[in-house]
């Protein structure tokens, strides 16, 4: 070979190597895309994961006096993480929308003449989340199934939640005992606890007004058409305590 053909040969090699690194830079860069889609993913799956321990677990009464965890989070520490990935998630999914926009604008536009145009993809999309939040705000079912399948799981708490209770009394040294349900009365367990005030008056025979007077006296917030769960809740009690309040 001679010299001319060996130094041809030799800038070949320097171009491919120097092709090579290239190449190899572009594709160590930073993705800005992949970044966001990643980050929209997995602060979604965060979202959902602690959306389902929320929906699960006790109300803060029972969880704070019975010290509640789960995976060695309290109820507080699962409730800030849900609304960190929900911020995080909100915010990936809008940088993510930025991102992509000419794609995401291009299904709101006619392909040939490039002007917006009523697409039915968008359109049922639209229904969807209409129906949603006209069924939900007009509690019908399905809707409304998913509401009473959450209240269901915290009147679960409310039938085991006297251990909670039970560990308050002790931490602070009382040893009083937690209100019997006694006698054929109505809603025992979470039924109770369901029911309006009105409707707990109409079956137990009592006076309405007088009821009424009677928790408002005791210093409970109430109407004829909150639950005993709502009056409870309003005032950080146990439901057996209205109960308690409006005696046998």
């Amino acid at each position: 070979m001679s010299a001319g053909s060996a130094y041809l040969a030799q800038q070949s090699d320097d171009h491919k190597l120097k092709g090579m690194t290239t190449n190899g830079n572009t594709k160590s860069q930073f993705s800005w895309r992949a970044f966001v889609s990643v980050l929209t993913a997995v602060s979604f799956i965060g979202m959902t994961l602690s959306g389902i321990i929320l929906f699960v677990m006790p109300p803060g009464r029972i969880a704070n006096r019975s010290d509640w965890t789960l995976i060695a989070l309290t109820k507080e520490q699962w409730t800030a993480l849900h609304l960190w990935f929900s911020l995080v998630f909100v915010a990936a999914a809008a940088w993510h929308v930025y991102l992509n926009w000419k794609l995401f604008a291009s299904y709101f536009k006619n392909k040939a003449s490039k002007a917006l145009a009523l697409h039915t993809e968008w359109m049922a999309a639209l229904i969807v989340c209409i129906a949603v939040l006209l069924g939900t705000l007009a509690d019908i079912k399905p809707f409304s199934s998913l509401s009473a399948w959450n209240e269901s799981i915290k009147q679960s708490w409310d039938n085991t939640g006297g251990g909670g209770q039970r560990g308050s009394r002790q931490r602070s040294g009382k040893t009083e005992r937690p209100t019997q349900l006694t006698g054929n009365q109505p809603g025992r367990g979470g039924g109770f606890g369901q029911m309006t005030l009105s409707q707990y008056c109409n079956e137990m025979g009592l006076d309405k007004n007088t009821v009424l007077k009677k928790l408002q006296d005791a210093g409970f917030k109430a109407s004829h058409e909150m639950t005993v769960r709502e009056i409870a809740d309003t005032a950080g009690v146990h439901p057996s305590e209205i109960r308690t309040v409006l005696g046998p």
